[in-house]
């Protein structure tokens, strides 16, 4: 039972990341993008979903943990 809910619960995210692939392509098309580039577009700003979504569930997950999340310091750059 769990492996079906778990089947038709990726199934469905597949479908809804298609969809909105779907909808990103055609708004960029309308936009007057040609339809290789819209493609490749609404690929990246769908693949795009994934790191979005593991941060925010780092974010939550400390939060409601009471942790604190690390300071990102980029040391290496030197400013022009």
């Amino acid at each position: 039972m769990a492996e079906t809910l778990r089947a038709g619960l990726s199934l469905g995210l597949l479908g809804g990341h298609a969809l909105l692939a779907l909808r990103i392509q055609r708004k960029m098309r309308a936009r007057g993008l040609a339809a290789a580039d819209a493609r490749l577009y609404a690929a990246f700003c769908v693949l795009g979903k994934l790191p979005q979504g593991l941060g925010q569930a780092l974010y939550w997950s400390k939060r409601l943990t009471g942790r604190r999340g690390g300071l990102i310091e980029y040391k290496g750059a030197q400013a022009p």
